[in-house]
């Protein structure tokens, strides 16, 4: 910017030299004297105002810039929370609410619906509640609100893998090797696959296997492994599957069959059947390490806990580093098959007596394989691990235990030995024993063991599972019948 000053206003030293060689006039040099420094004051004050205005636009730019950038942060906040939002609603959409810290108590029955004399459990997850109706064979979406049912599909032969929900696929496979995959909110069917049909085993120890292991799904790549006869004997096959095509990705056999259900370790699907344990690179299916357990024989375990392995393998429990399939551990094992783990801990069952046999929990170091502690609880159903607690019962009683140390925090007596296994919600535990005629359902809070509320449900059966709803329960009524509590 350029400031322009009056040709008349000039500095004192231009003013000086203007006055030599006038004549002798004093007044009249006097007066063009103040006249000049008269326009001289103007022009300087008019500069001084002129640079007061440029200072002004100067800051008026800053705080026009300013409020810009400012602008430009709300609007970048604004898009970020905006997708935050999407996410947050998709993933609500994706997954059931937090739960409250204690599910209120169900003042009556809301709804039942008959599945006919099914002995399958139905499918929960939080989102879908598929049933599983008999007579004829078939799957229906029930309304969690109402219990109406949604849609209807009948099951396409006897199912060897039973129904399993997975996010928004529900599937299951047929003992001919046929994969149904439906969406579980309409019941639609997707696709079909056409599995390997691999053999069957007459006479021998192998036909009591399964021949469908439970999948496990990484984004939308499921994993199965079949097993069964093949050509050359007894094989497994894992398969890898485009949940969403219905494309298949892979497939990698393991020779003599397949006994854990996939287990997902980062970019690796742990996997093994008939003494061999692998590791898959989930992208292509290729071995990423193979550990030999030393006995061509069904393995067992097959849990995760950090980055070690379990396994059993001919009354031996054995702890593989995940990451590069060398034997941390072997130790004896006269356990209980079912495995549990957090943190690290790994915890089971085992029964120790000749005349009067008790059940014991331990717990071991799983870094190490070395026993951390155990604690004898008498007759027990298997114990859950939930909110650094191992929860089990001991007869009628309920007890929860340090999952470090093993020290027991609470102990409450239920009045009966329980029916069906525990549900947890929240920070609760729920428990149903039987009371004469009567189902009492209790409510126990996980930090101190205290009941916060009990109900009594009619009728009902001493098999099947209790669910949590958002704001209420499933349990299973008579003759096949699901009951809705709230």
């Amino acid at each position: 910017m350029s400031f322009l000053i009056p040709k008349t206003a000039l500095c004192s030293c231009c003013l000086a030299a203007s006055l030599v060689g006038q004549g002798p006039n004093p007044a009249m040099n006097s007066n063009m004297a103040w006249q000049m420094q008269q326009q001289n004051f103007q022009a300087q004050r008019m500069m001084q105002m002129q640079q007061q205005m440029f200072r002004q636009m100067q800051m008026q730019q800053s705080q026009m810039r300013l409020q810009q950038a400012m602008h430009l942060q709300i609007a970048r906040q604004a898009a970020a929370q905006a997708r935050l939002t999407t996410q947050l609603e998709q993933a609500a959409r994706l997954s059931p609410n937090f739960p409250p810290p204690v599910l209120p108590k169900p003042a009556k029955e809301i709804w039942q619906v008959s599945l006919g004399q099914s002995e399958r459990w139905p499918c929960f997850d939080g989102n879908h509640l598929i049933g599983v109706a008999a007579e004829p064979l078939r799957l229906q979406g029930l309304d969690q609100a109402s219990g109406k049912v949604t849609w209807e599909t009948p099951i396409q032969g006897k199912p060897e893998l039973d129904p399993v929900l997975m996010g928004d696929h529900l599937l299951y496979v047929n003992k001919d090797y046929l994969l149904v995959l439906m969406d579980a909110a309409t019941g639609q069917a997707k696709h079909q696959i056409q599995l390997e049909k691999l053999g069957g085993f007459l006479f021998s120890a192998k036909a009591q296997l399964p021949k469908v292991l439970f999948p496990v799904l990484s984004e939308q790549v499921l994993i199965l492994p079949i097993f069964g006869k093949g050509k050359e004997g007894p094989v497994g096959i894992v398969y890898a599957l485009d949940a969403l095509s219905g494309k298949k990705l892979w497939e990698t056999q393991i020779p003599g069959g397949a006994d854990l259900s996939p287990v997902l370790h980062g970019e690796r699907v742990l996997v093994g059947g008939c003494g061999r344990v692998m590791a898959l690179d989930l992208k292509t299916g290729k071995p990423a390490w193979e550990v030999w357990t030393g006995a061509a024989e069904p393995l067992g375990g097959g849990t995760l806990v950090g980055d070690r392995f379990c396994v059993l393998s001919q009354g031996k429990l054995i702890g593989i580093d995940a990451r590069t399939g060398e034997k941390a551990w072997t130790r004896p094992f006269k356990g209980d098959a079912i495995l549990m783990g957090e943190g690290d801990r790994l915890v089971h069952t085992e029964k120790r007596g000749f005349i009067s046999v008790k059940d014991w929990v331990v717990a071991l170091d799983v870094r190490t394989g070395e026993t951390s502690w155990e604690q004898k609880v008498g007759s027990t159903r298997l114990p859950w691990i939930q909110a650094g607690k191992v929860i089990c019962n001991a007869e009628t009683n309920l007890l929860a235990m340090d999952l470090g140390s093993g020290k027991l925090l609470w102990q409450v007596d239920l009045g009966a030995v329980p029916q069906l296994p525990f549900a947890f919600s929240g920070d609760a535990a729920y428990v149903v024993t039987k009371v004469k005629d009567e189902h009492r359902i209790q409510a126990i809070r996980l930090a101190d063991g205290t009941q916060a509320w009990d109900f009594f449900q009619g009728g009902g059966r001493s098999e099947g599972l209790l669910l949590p709803l958002a704001d209420g329960l499933l349990f299973p009524g008579e003759k096949g019948s699901l009951v809705a509590l709230k």
